[in-house]
């Protein structure tokens, strides 16, 4: 082997040596009670510069997880009754305190605050519907000063505001039935220097809020060939310039990109003459010539063999002729006229923008009622359960009745009940068993007029949805899912909403 082969040899193990090589390793985590919904990594706990990864989750939990240097360890740090499902962080107090902000579907943002010893939860104040998503930053375009935003449900996207009480403000959205908010960012989308807030929405919409000093401008900047959105954000790809890029159900990413209108010019020309004389020199000459003649002798011998000399001489006459050119320059003046035009471009650019007032009037009415019950009392000794209700029927007498219960109330009001008092709903049979029971639904009674319940599954799921706008105070469930399934046994969280109030509770399915 020569030098020059194992120089290279050499070389190329050398190479080898200082070449990177790697692969990718998935480790897990963490577990939680069902589906994790958002993540997001940030110094959660106050004072500490670690960063933690918090997950929202649908066992109605917020989990922490931390690398300890060898394995990631963790878990819950805050549970509610319904399913977690946007999280982020953030100095949403403007104090100098990291909190982290999880989203809950019982309307309201959950505030979580480390106190060096163990969490804290706040709620913040609730909305009409439920929450899907949050953020915190500087949405009004002032770096010094924080808000938390929140899109919920119903189309609608709200900011809290903390001065040592939180506030909440809808600044505006598509609104619509289930048109979840799905995802919110913020950022400098129409690259002019001002912070935005972009909202994505289940109707394929992208929305732009913009603070202008005194209030919120809020609109629709397109729909993309997307029936849905499922998530937003804002960047910088294009070299220096902002977009936002949004996250579809329809297979594809797409790109809100901001381009600067352009003026279209009307050009009125302003017609100027300007005469200037152009001389045109022409040079004629006239060739004039002066012959001087050349003489030039040539002697020719001619020898003979004789002794007679002769000689002959021949002269040739060369002419040269000298041609001296004399030039007479003629001057001939053309005045062109040159034309100057003085373009004068004005620009027009026409903008046109409708104003829509609409206006709300709201009547606030508050009725009587007279209920007049008519109570049928049956006793039946059952060995399953016992339940030992006290009916009132006189205020003198008082029945008391043990064991399984069948009341039939017929009411006949004179006006609707109080939206804003639902703490004498009652929901009958509960628990509701099918082998006692041949109704087929569950009655919700003392209901005002108009009025939305929604019935969930413990891990927060959606099972059903009752709406009642009409005069009577009673609506009924027949124990089926939105699908027309009959449900399984089980516990189900119900929400009654009305314009001023909500309330909560839970109903029970033996079968």
């Amino acid at each position: 082997m020569t030098l020059l082969k194992q120089f290279v040899i050499i070389c190329f193990i050398l190479a080898l040596a200082h070449t990177a090589f790697g692969a990718w390793e998935i480790n897990e985590v963490g577990v939680g009670g069902g589906i994790f919904y958002d993540v997001t990594v940030t110094a959660g706990r106050n004072g500490s510069t670690t960063p933690y990864v918090y997950a929202a989750c649908s066992d109605s939990r917020v989990y922490e997880f931390a690398w300890n240097g060898a394995s990631w360890v963790g878990g819950p740090i805050a549970s509610d009754y319904l399913r977690f499902q946007g999280i982020t962080a953030g100095q949403g107090r403007n104090d100098g305190t990291m909190y982290v902000y999880a989203t809950n579907v019982d309307d309201r943002i959950h505030e979580l605050y480390y106190n060096g010893a163990s969490w804290i939860r706040t709620e913040l104040p609730e909305a009409g519907d439920n929450f899907a998503y949050c953020a915190v930053g500087p949405g009004r375009n002032n770096e010094s000063t924080v808000y938390v935003y929140g899109g919920e449900d119903g189309g609608v996207v709200h900011e809290y505001e903390y001065n040592g009480s939180w506030t909440r403000t809808a600044i505006g959205g598509p609104g619509g039935f289930n048109n979840f908010c799905h995802g919110l960012a913020m950022g400098k989308g129409r690259n002019d220097g001002i912070q935005r807030l972009y909202a994505g929405f289940l109707n394929g919409h992208v929305w732009e809020y913009t603070w202008n000093g005194a209030g919120w401008s809020s609109n629709s900047i397109g729909r993309s060939a997307a029936r849905q959105v499922r998530n937003i954000v804002v960047g910088q790809v294009r070299s220096s310039e902002y977009s936002v890029f949004v996250a579809s159900d329809s297979s594809r990413i797409y790109e809100y990109f901001y381009v600067t209108d352009t003026p279209t010019p009307t050009a009125t020309a302003t017609t100027s003459s300007t005469e200037s004389a152009t001389p045109t020199q022409t040079l004629s000459y006239t060739p004039t010539a002066t012959a001087t003649p050349t003489f030039t002798q040539t002697l020719t011998r001619t020898q003979s063999v004789t002794r007679t000399h002769s000689a002959t001489i021949t002269e040739t006459l060369t002419i040269s002729p000298t041609a001296t050119i004399s030039f007479t320059p003629t001057a001939t003046y053309t005045i062109t006229p040159t034309f100057t035009f003085t373009a004068t471009a004005t620009i027009t650019q026409t903008r046109t923008q409708s104003a829509t007032s609409t206006a709300t009037t709201t009547f606030t009415a508050t009725p009587s009622i007279t209920i007049t019950p008519t109570i049928s009392v049956t006793s039946t000794v059952s060995a399953t359960y016992t339940a030992t209700p006290t009916l009132t029927i006189i205020p003198s007498e008082t029945v008391t009745s043990t064991g399984t219960i069948s009341c039939t109330v017929t009411s006949t009001p004179t006006d609707n009940i109080s939206a804003s008092n639902l703490n004498n709903v009652i929901t009958y049979p509960n628990p509701y068993r099918t082998d006692t029971n041949t109704r087929g639904a569950m009655i919700f009674f003392n209901l005002p007029a108009k009025v939305v319940i929604r019935l969930y599954s413990l891990d927060g799921c959606l099972v059903r949805t009752i709406e009642k706008d009409d005069s009577g105070n009673r609506a009924s469930w027949d124990l089926k899912n939105k699908q027309g399934k009959p449900v399984a046994s089980g516990l189900y969280i119900y929400i009654i909403k009305t314009d001023v109030g909500t309330r909560r509770g839970k109903v029970v399915i033996v079968r």
